[in-house]
């Protein structure tokens, strides 16, 4: 095991610095960033990324999002998580960018990004898989694996997701995000 100097800093200091950091956010107690590659998040206004949750380097947070307690977000250098504006991410959601039993011809992981659309909703215990792209809209049943990509105005559920209804079009949701 490494330990690095951070891993004697104690957390209260972790979620000061942090803080003063990225005052627009809101980061709980115990929250596991790589301080070592802060220049690579992106967080918008009035976000929180919850207790106990792990978000690998490349993320990026639109304004008006939060990120539950207990999620893990597997992004990297080459596979980045993007989530929108006005997205709710519940408890112990998890992020894939790798595809593990999935080998490119030289035997390397394959890494994918995840794009979440504005105003998602993923209900707990989800699994987004790497390369999936969520549309604008969409609400993702809890304990959903979502491994292809999910249209706008929809409701998925199930392993492997699939569609169960259609959500209709409202104006009020795009005056929100154009906001």
């Amino acid at each position: 095991m490494i330990l690095k100097i951070y891993d004697f800093i104690p957390d209260f200091l972790v979620n000061l610095y942090l803080s003063l950091k990225f005052p627009q956010t809101r980061f709980e107690k115990h929250v596991d960033l790589n301080l070592t590659k802060l220049k690579s998040y992106k967080f918008g206004k009035n976000t929180k990324i919850g207790r106990y949750s792990i978000v690998g380097e490349n993320f990026e947070l639109a304004d008006n999002s939060f990120v539950s307690f207990f999620c893990v977000i597997h992004s990297s250098r080459n596979s980045p998580v993007k989530i929108g504006k006005y997205c709710r991410i519940a408890p112990n959601c998890h992020f894939m960018t790798t595809k593990k039993f999935e080998y490119a011809a030289i035997g390397e992981i394959k890494k994918l990004p995840i794009t979440i659309g504005n105003n998602v909703l993923i209900g707990e215990n989800s699994i987004i898989m790497g390369g999936v792209t969520i549309g604008d809209n969409v609400v993702v049943g809890s304990g959903s694996v979502v491994t292809k990509d999910v249209a706008n105005n929809v409701i998925v559920a199930g392993n492997p997701a699939k569609i169960i209804k259609e959500i209709p079009k409202s104006k009020e949701f795009e005056d929100l995000i154009e906001r």
